[in-house]
């Protein structure tokens, strides 16, 4: 996940940046300290999702959003300031904001935040149709993973299983570590050894497939309980 942080305030944007390092799914961060900066950033490359304060010397935030709107440049927002006023909020959400979060705010709602268009951007297909239950995921704020695991053994981290469990919950077969590391941008060793761990919880299961050359696949699935 590619993010790009727009805030003329440096204390607030290396808070920002330290927050978001801090969320392994997040692979690149940059950080621009005006508007024309962040647009030339925006022009030049791709990114998920911008952080975006209101307020700047020549502009504010708002007005990016409608030009980032206007050019067609796909990508998620979410505002970070200190400004309360009904008629920004609204602004915000009426040209397809994220999140909004005021100044001061804890680090578990900034993650909360990028969960939350970590969840689009991985959820909405190129094409197609979505469900009732896909939508209901997208959109509601207390969404939690259906399954319950165990508490995680040492070396493990509870960010990543979530993030190849839903990976898993993708695949319409049994899948193996090359699909998922694939999918989810992780190492194939990582994903194995993630895998292997949901097999020893129970809720995968793991079966060979012999080939007419070469080593056996590991297939995973999950268990129908």
């Amino acid at each position: 996940m590619r993010i790009l942080i727009v805030e003329d305030d440096p204390m607030v944007r290396d808070i920002n940046q330290k927050f978001a390092q801090r969320i392994e799914e997040i692979s690149e961060i940059e950080a621009a300290s005006n508007l024309e900066s962040a647009k030339a950033f925006l022009l030049k490359k791709k990114f998920d999702l911008v952080l975006l304060d209101v307020y700047f010397p020549e502009g504010k935030g708002t007005d990016l959003l409608k030009w980032i709107r206007d050019e067609k440049i796909e990508c998620e927002i979410v505002f970070i300031t200190a400004d309360k006023s009904v008629e920004t909020v609204e602004h915000a959400f009426r040209y397809g904001t994220v999140d909004y979060l005021i100044k001061p705010f804890t680090y578990e709602r900034f993650e909360e935040a990028i969960r939350m268009s970590l969840r689009r951007i991985q959820a909405i297909p190129e094409a197609g149709t979505l469900e009732q239950s896909q939508l209901d995921q997208l959109f509601r704020r207390d969404h939690q993973p259906k399954q319950t695991v165990a508490p995680m053994e040492k070396g493990l981290s509870r960010k990543t299983y979530e993030l190849i469990w839903r990976e898993i919950e993708k695949m319409d077969h049994p899948c193996t570590p090359e699909e998922i590391g694939t999918s989810s941008g992780l190492a194939r060793v990582t994903v194995r050894r993630y895998l292997e761990y949901m097999v020893r919880e129970g809720v995968l299961k793991m079966d060979l497939s012999y080939g007419k050359v070469g080593r056996p696949q590991h297939l995973y699935q999950k268990v129908i309980r």
